[in-house]
């Protein structure tokens, strides 16, 4: 019987504190609705960034952020081996937000990423698209913050 209550005991603590956390959770923190006026620049990036931002455009806020968005996106050789094969590749992305909505304050993000080539051009390809993926998601998480900070 002990044994029995002392596992109850375990199980229920462990899993009433397991520290689960809904994803947008703090999306209800944010009081303004992001609207994209231009988007200009690289495609694939630019159909990320209209994707990831629609979870911030909400019509019933009362404040509205209007953006020009520029992407900018670069894959440039390091190496190549004796055969002439590439080895290694340098991707260079940026992405600039400027909102309209406040004196055109403007806003620059910058990243290089060194990566080797694989063999396999698909996998490369399909390794480059989650490079971009994540950056632009961490760099409007980061115009987000500032946005929310002023």
């Amino acid at each position: 019987m002990k044994k029995k209550f002392i596992l109850f005991l375990i199980v229920f603590f462990t899993l009433s504190n397991c520290g689960y956390n809904p994803i947008y959770s703090n999306q209800s923190k944010i009081n303004f609705n992001l609207m994209i006026n231009e988007i200009n620049g690289d495609e694939v990036m630019n159909n990320i960034v209209r994707s990831q931002i629609k979870k911030y455009e909400n019509i019933s806020k009362e404040k509205t952020t209007s953006l020009n968005i520029k992407t900018a996106y670069s894959k440039d050789i390091l190496s190549k081996n004796k055969k002439g094969e590439i080895t290694n590749y340098l991707i260079k992305m940026e992405i600039e937000f400027e909102d309209i909505s406040s004196k055109n304050k403007k806003y620059n993000f910058k990243e290089e990423t060194k990566t080797s080539s694989m063999s396999n051009k698909f996998e490369l390809k399909k390794y480059e698209n989650t490079i971009i993926n994540n950056f632009i998601s961490n760099q409007l998480e980061k115009f987000i913050l500032k946005i929310n900070s002023l």
